[in-house]
This record gives C-alpha cells, structure tokens and sequence, in this order.
C-alpha cells in the first residue's frame, strides 16, 4: 500500500509542475499581449541616394623607354681620314670603305665654317653628312635620359642612319639599326592595343627595313619587312578621316611595292622584279603619272635582261615623251647600234635632260670606241661644275684606260671637284656645286 500510495504522490506531484510551468508560459504571453503599441505604426528607413561609382579602369601603362637608344656604345666613331671603324674581327672588316674622304676633301681650298655644334639643320642643308651624322649621335648620347621626348630620340636616330646611307657607310648604319630589334613587335605599337599604330615614324621604318636586311647579309628579310609595312599601311588606308589622309597612306603603300621590286633587283631576281613591277602597273583608265614611271623602269630591267623585244613594248605603252627619250638611245645601245645612239644623245643635248644625256654620250661614245671624245665631255662637265657619282667614276675609268699616271690624274679630279664647291652660296669660280662630303669610292682611289 505504501508503495502505491508513494508512486501516487510522485505522479502528482510531476503533473503539478508541469502544470505550473505552461501557466508560466501563459502567464507571460498574457502579459505581453497588454504591452501598449506605439502611437505611429512602424515604418523601414528611407534609403539613402548614393551615387553610382564610376567603373574601375586599368591603370595606364607606364610610358615606354627608349633610352637604349642613347647609348653612346651604339655609335661607331667616325673621323676624316678614316671611315671605316670595323675592328678586324668584324664581319665587315674586309668592305671597301676603309679610306673614307680624299685628301682634297680632308681640307679643302674653301674649308666650310662647319663643325659638330653648329645646328643640324644647317649642317643637313650645306650637305655636311659626317658632321650631322656625328651631331646627331652626340645630341642622343650625352643627353640625359628622360629629357629627350620620343619623337625627338627617333628623328635624331633616323638622322644618323641617313646621313651614313648617304656617306655611303651603310654596312655601319646596318649595323646600329640593329638596336631597335623587330620594329613590328607590339613593343612599338600604341599602348592601347597590340595591334594599334606604329609609333616609329614611316620614314625611320622604311630606312630600317632595308638596312636590318643588309646587316643580316638576307635582303629577304627587308622583303618581308616590307610586307608588313604595306599591311600597315592598308589598314591606315581603311582608317583614315580625311582623303588627304587616305591618299597619303596610299602613295606609301605604293612605296613599299617600289621597295620590294628594287631588293628584287638588287638581290639579282630580274625575272621576279619584272613580275612585281608588272602586278603594280595600272591598266586602261586607271592608269597615270606612276605607271609610266613603271613602264620605264620595266623597259630598263628588260635590257638588263637582254630582252630588247619587251623593252620596246613597254616603251610603245608609255604615253608621254619624257621617259621615251630616254629609253630610245639606251635600246640603240642594247642592240650595238652606237652610231646610231650617239646621235640620239647628241639630239638629247640643251633639253631639260642635258646632263642626263652628256654623261650617257660620254659612255656610248666610250663604247663606240672613241676615249679621247669621251674624256673631253666628261671633263667639259665636271669643268662646269656637275660632280655626281657616276660622273666623278666614269671620268676616273677613262683616267685608268688612257694613263700610267691614273692616280694622279684620279687626285687632280678630286682637287678640281672641292674647289669648284660651293661653300655659303659662294665660289672663288663663280660657279660649281653645293659643298658636299665626298668618298674615295667616287673617284676610284
């Protein structure tokens, strides 16, 4: 009995306070819901206006340097008496350069009042291409960097190489081009994309071309450089704003495709040169003032090849008489009919080609085995005071064909040719050319 009764108690004892727990519970809900309630009803803030960011933009690209273009190391000394600065291991130590100016030319009668300092353009303007060339490698390389704007750096670069083109030191000037690499990586390209403009200027990337191919003994590779440049060149075609733009861009391209043909020809592919020149000539309406330049240079490459049929024909397809002139003597001469091209010079002779075709009689005649008249009009010319390449060349050929005393003769010349120079619009002569740097290579010492 007392068990149940005990297990009777406990029973309701746990019922009691679990009882009193939920009363609890119902107790504090109760109170709860007499909790006064605000007099305004409740509302969520206002959002705040906040204006939009802008969107993140990339950084700029830090500006390019082209300080690799100041080492003074990239320039090859230059001095009067010699020109060639290849040191004997050189791949270029054997060229023919090695005297560069003659005698008369280290000081000449009527010394220009020219040195490294005065400016450059001046010194490009009297034709002082040794001293320009070394102006301009001095400005660049004792110029601290970062002072030089780019376009500054490569007109100064560009004018370096010209001026030794022009010195006929274009092994040296293939040599510093080297330094500015592929100048159609993206190195060179506008910052903005890969394959933006070109920043070189297009006479530096012309001038480059062909020199990074004589460096690498392949003008191959100047062929394909200018490839590039022609695809350049379309696609500003495609973008320019203006027709002045459009046909600037137009006559460049036409420009790459005259380059392409004369490496054809200097590399010796007549054959290739002919077929180029051919793909760049006009037809019908289409054609004009370029086309016959075109079909005269055709006509020219079918003589070198012994093609005188074709040059005749090309010379019947252009249209104005200035190339014909030309043209006509010079295939009298192909076919051995000097007699007959003698007189087709001599008619040429007071027109506005009378230097042109002095210099070719003088030859013809020379072939037609006449030495004596072909000395006398070659010296005639240089007495008038014409001292071009080929002039100042021929008459040291005829000096070499006609005296034991070649070299005196050929020194004399030089003489004769820095004394007739002009130097600041002035001559003891009255006469003669403007002064300009001449090389042994002109008179054959």
């Amino acid at each position: 009995m007392e068990d149940s009764q005990s297990a009777s108690t406990n029973l309701s004892s746990k019922r009691h306070s679990r009882n009193a727990s939920y009363n609890r519970t119902a107790s504090s809900t109760s109170e709860a819901s007499n909790i006064p309630l605000p007099s305004t009803p409740f509302s969520p803030p206002k959002p705040q206006s906040r204006t939009p960011e802008p969107p993140l933009l990339p950084p700029s690209p830090p500006p390019k340097d082209f300080s690799y273009l100041q080492r003074p190391g990239i320039f090859h000394p230059l001095s009067n008496l010699v020109l060639n600065p290849f040191p004997a291991s050189s791949p270029n130590a054997n060229c023919s350069l090695k005297p560069g100016h003659p005698p008369p030319f280290r000081t000449p009668a009527h010394t220009p009042p020219l040195t490294p300092s005065t400016p450059l353009p001046t010194l490009l303007a009297a034709h002082a291409y040794r001293l320009a060339a070394i102006s301009s490698a001095t400005t660049l390389s004792t110029t601290p960097s970062g002072s030089l704007p780019p376009s500054q750096i490569f007109s100064l670069f560009y004018t370096r190489l010209a001026s030794l083109v022009l010195l006929n030191l274009t092994p040296l000037a293939a040599q510093e081009s080297k330094v500015l690499e592929d100048i159609h990586s993206p190195f060179y390209r506008e910052p903005s994309t890969a394959t933006g403009h070109n920043i070189l200027p297009w006479e530096l990337r012309v001038l480059v071309v062909r020199l990074q191919g004589v460096a690498g003994g392949d003008l191959k590779r100047s062929i394909v450089g200018y490839y590039e440049l022609a695809r350049d060149a379309r696609r500003e075609v495609v973008e320019a704003e203006n027709a002045e733009e459009k046909q600037l861009w137009k006559d460049r391209l036409r420009e790459c495709g005259i380059a392409v043909g004369n490496c054809l020809v200097e590399m010796g592919d007549l054959g290739g040169a002919r077929r180029h020149f051919e793909g760049l000539r006009g037809r019908g309406e289409g054609r004009g003032n370029e086309d016959e330049v075109l079909d005269a240079r055709l006509a020219l490459i079918s003589l070198k090849l012994g093609d005188v049929d074709a040059a005749r024909r090309y010379l019947e397809a252009t249209e104005g008489e200035d190339g014909k002139e030309i043209i006509r003597p010079l295939i009298s001469m192909a076919d051995g009919r000097y007699e007959d091209a003698v007189e087709e010079w001599r008619a040429l002779r007071g027109g506005p080609h009378d230097t042109v075709a002095a210099q070719n009689l003088a030859v013809c005649l020379l072939y037609a085995g006449k030495l004596d008249e072909t000395s006398s009009l070659l010296t005639a010319l240089v007495d008038a005071g014409h001292s071009f390449h080929a002039l100042t060349f021929n008459l040291a050929t005829v000096y070499e064909l006609s005296s034991e005393r070649s070299r005196a003769k050929k020194m004399e010349l030089a003489e004769k040719v820095a004394g007739s120079m002009i130097v600041d619009g002035k001559s003891e002569e009255g006469g003669g050319s403007v002064w300009a740097e001449r090389g042994d290579a002109d008179f054959k010492l």
